[in-house]
This record gives C-alpha cells, structure tokens and sequence, in this order.
C-alpha cells in the first residue's frame, strides 16, 4: 500500500458462519502482522480485524467462488509516519478448493482501504490458508411433499340388470318358461 510499510507477511484466522438462511454470510476475521517502515531500522505490530459478508457463488462441483465485503478497524503499535490507528472498509474475491469432505484450500485477495489524517491509505493481502468446516454442509431445501388426491367417494358401480331374454318380465334365472313369445302373458 501506500503507508510507508514494507511488504510482510500477515497470520490470521477468519470464522465463517454459514448455518444462517441469508444471501451473504457472516465472517468474522483477524490478521496480525510484525511489519517494517520503509527508510527507517523501526517496525510495529499490525492488528487488523473485520466483519465481512461473504456471497459464495453456486456450484455444483468442488470449487467453490466467492465475493466480500465488510467494516473493521486496523491497530498499529507504532505511529510512526503519519499512520494512525483507525476504520477500514474491505473488499475481496477468492475461492474454495475441496480436499476432502470438511477439508479445503483457500484463496482470497482483499484490498483494504482506510481514512489516515488527510489522506486514504490502501492495502493489498493475498491470504491462502486451510479451510475447516464443522458441521454438515446445508442442503438445499427438499421440494415440498405433495399430498395424495383425497380419495372422493367412489361412485357405485351399476348393477346389470337381470337378464330376461325372453322379454315375458321375469328373469331367466327364475323363468319355467324361457322361450315365452313377447306379448303374452304369463303366470
């Protein structure tokens, strides 16, 4: 950046909470650093955290992309050239590569832009570290379970009418006399 700070190396942790139905999830994030200013044998102690919101893009695969930003505040031990402690805006973009299960490589670049007296001082971190994930990762939501049709009362089936083949008015199965020609009368 511009602060009059060698580049160094950053340590840190960040902690993700992704069990929350939101769009962007919350992270929370702390880097240290041991740096030295340029043009002169002194250094300071870098403290940085910060609250971001992170979007992981949707992927069907072990990749996984994703976009940040957030508030936090920047401590230096020493104020040596002008360099205060004070807020810092941040925004980022980096990935996740899978090893395993609950397992994964990270990769993110964050640039950091903070107010210092009368000008803005800007830095740059490229961070790699292991990812660890507690818990079951979230499954999306199953579709909602459809109800069966209400079984509507069945309607009767039609009884035949009992065959009179002979057409005398009464059914074969009780006539004596089958082949009554029609128009007669019977007893």
């Amino acid at each position: 950046g511009n602060t009059g700070i060698k580049d160094h190396m950053a340590y840190g942790a960040q902690m993700q909470f992704n069990n929350l139905n939101t769009m962007l999830k919350p992270e929370l994030s702390v880097l240290y650093s041991d740096a030295d200013f340029e043009n002169s044998m002194g250094g300071t102690d870098i403290f940085r955290t910060a609250l971001n919101g992170v979007y992981e893009l949707p992927t069907n695969d072990n990749i996984t992309p994703f976009t940040k930003i957030g508030l936090g505040y920047e401590y230096l031990k020493n104020h040596t050239y002008d360099n205060y402690n004070s807020v810092f805006a941040d925004i980022g973009v980096g990935v996740k590569v899978a090893l395993m299960k609950q397992l994964a490589l990270k990769f993110e670049a964050m640039y950091m832009l903070k107010p210092n007296d009368d000008r803005w001082d800007s830095n740059l971190a490229l961070l790699a570290g292991l990812n660890f994930a507690f818990g079951e990762k979230e499954q999306p939501a199953p579709p909602p379970a459809t109800e069966p049709a209400p079984e509507s009362a069945a309607a009767p089936m039609p009884v035949a009418a009992p065959l009179d083949s002979d057409g005398d008015g009464v059914i074969d199965s009780l006539d004596k006399c089958p082949g009554t020609p029609k128009g007669f009368k019977v007893d």
